[in-house]
């Protein structure tokens, strides 16, 4: 038999072993303080249950394990290859493998997950961008404390930036917010869904596809291309040396920069007024036309 249940503990859930022949599996209340079901391969442990003690906890391909996170009291590793579905609580040791951990509730995570990440809708994920090991399939809401993200985060559902993220990889979720006082830095390309931002979005180089609403729009290096309908900041800055490209639209917002330098790519229409005097040049190239709509140049 490859599954061991005892006090407090699940060592191994393997499909075909002896367990998964039985309905159910009901652990005796005066043999340990935690209640675990478990039918067609999966192991629940309830909400209520004071969870489980071990050193490691492998989860076997094809097997899954649903529990809240603060119920893994696991001195060591989770290693999983299955299927982890958290229902809450906070995870307080880090998870390898590569299984899948599903967010099923209201999650914390303090430690790492190497596993690819699902949140459901209406559930939620807290943790720093560094510890999110995988890409993240977010249909719920992802909240980045803080810290630099190495993959993807894809789907429908919403992003926060609630602390100093800089995104390495592509945020493509329907909604980012940016929290107040906080920074998202990222390449322009890696900005995949529409920001709603009170704090500051820094770009360096790449194609923005989105819009990036409110706050603090900062172009710090490289040239940035863009739709000049998405340049929506309170502010929106050039660094010296930097370059917005804009490819197409109505640029509805003022433009500043000492230093910097805007190329129209293609047909634009703007207030004269939008271009600030502190910057360096605006260029427009080729057979592309730049319409002023009303104001004067600075």
């Amino acid at each position: 038999m490859k599954a061991s249940f005892s006090r407090h503990v699940i060592s191994i859930l393997t499909p075909g072993c002896l367990a998964s022949k039985l309905s159910a599996i009901c652990l005796h209340a005066a043999c340990c303080s935690s209640v675990v079901s478990r039918c067609q391969n999966v192991i629940v442990l309830v909400a209520d249950a004071a969870g489980f003690t071990q050193g490691n906890l492998t989860i076997s391909k094809g097997a899954t394990l649903e529990s809240r996170a603060d119920n893994l009291h696991i001195s060591n590793t989770i290693q999983n290859a299955g299927n982890l579905n958290l229902t809450g609580g906070t995870l307080a040791q880090a998870i390898t493998g590569a299984g899948t951990t599903n967010i099923k509730g209201t999650v914390i995570s303090n430690v790492s997950i190497a596993n690819a990440i699902g949140i459901d809708s209406g559930k939620s994920l807290t943790i720093g961008a560094g510890n999110i090991k995988a890409d993240v399939e977010n249909a719920g809401t992802l909240n980045l404390t803080g810290g630099t993200l190495a993959n993807a985060v894809s789907g429908s559902g919403t992003t926060n930036i609630t602390g100093d993220v800089t995104a390495n990889a592509v945020i493509s979720t329907g909604v980012i917010n940016v929290s107040a006082n906080k920074t998202l830095t990222a390449n322009a390309g890696n900005i995949g869904g529409a920001v709603t931002n009170a704090g500051t979005v820094s770009l360096k180089e790449g194609t923005l596809g989105a819009t990036v609403t409110g706050g603090a729009l900062k172009i710090t290096q490289g040239t940035v291309e863009s739709d000049a309908g998405y340049i929506l900041g309170a502010t929106n800055e050039i660094a010296s040396g930097a370059k917005l490209a804009l490819t197409g639209g109505t640029l509805s917002k003022v433009i500043s920069g000492s230093g910097g330098q805007i190329d129209i790519k293609g047909d634009v229409s703007s207030s004269a007024s939008s271009f600030d005097a502190s910057l360096d040049t605006v260029s427009i190239l080729g057979t592309k036309t730049l319409t002023l709509t009303e104001g004067e140049l600075s």
